[in-house]
């Protein structure tokens, strides 16, 4: 086989490995979650600048491109392209992040939770979903918090309590906690929970599988 001549010049255009992300701000533009957030948490202040969905948004981003804690926003914050593709000028840094959380409270905490519901309900009404399956399980991220407590095996962690729907792969219920939580703690709160959630909505929940033996 004969030597391939390539020529490389250098592109004005911008790029960025997150190509993909544009199908994100769809989705987020379709939900129409950059209002919804910006209606139900706090308004910045006279010098706070950028408004809660410009937070909020930039967090999830963060997660999606493969960020597991704040600091990981560091990752994307210079990515040009993001920026452009989500309309920010300039995205949040670390510090702001930190503040925002610290500050929001229990109410916004609760607009949050009800967002993230409201995203799986329209997903659902979309597929014509009328009877689901709940897998409920408890998971754990390990972290390097000096309060962070211990989990069962001995390293400190982070836990939250999920319930997911078979088949589709939402999330309709998530219950942050502490590390050393035992996995069984709340597992019929957090049912009754979302079968009350489901009922309201019109939509069976004919099974729940679990491997914990906390009901």
């Amino acid at each position: 086989m004969g030597m391939i001549k390539l020529k490389i010049e250098k592109g004005k255009g911008k790029v960025t490995p997150f190509g993909g992300i544009v199908l994100i701000r769809d989705l987020i533009k379709g939900l129409r979650i950059r209002e919804y957030i910006d209606k139900n948490f706090p308004k910045p202040g006279p010098n706070a600048g950028k408004a809660a969905s410009m937070k909020i948004i930039s967090v999830i981003l963060s997660m999606i491109c493969g960020g597991r804690g704040f600091s990981d926003i560091e990752k994307i914050r210079e990515d040009r392209v993001i920026c452009e593709i989500f309309g920010f000028k300039n995205m949040v840094d670390i510090s702001t992040i930190n503040r925002f959380f610290n500050n929001v409270g229990s109410e916004a905490l609760r607009a949050l939770y009800k967002l993230s519901s409201e995203i799986v309900l329209k997903g659902l009404r979309v597929e014509g979903v009328k009877e689901v399956t709940i897998d409920q399980d408890a998971t754990y991220t390990e972290v390097y918090k000096r309060d962070a407590k211990r989990n069962y095996k001995g390293k400190k962690s982070f836990s939250s309590l999920m319930s997911f729907i078979d088949g589709y792969g939402y999330c309709i219920d998530e219950e942050f906690r502490e590390g050393n939580v035992s996995p069984g703690k709340g597992l019929l709160e957090q049912l009754k929970r979302v079968h009350s959630l489901l009922k309201r909505n019109n939509i069976r929940l004919s099974k729940f599988r679990s491997d914990l033996s906390g009901i």
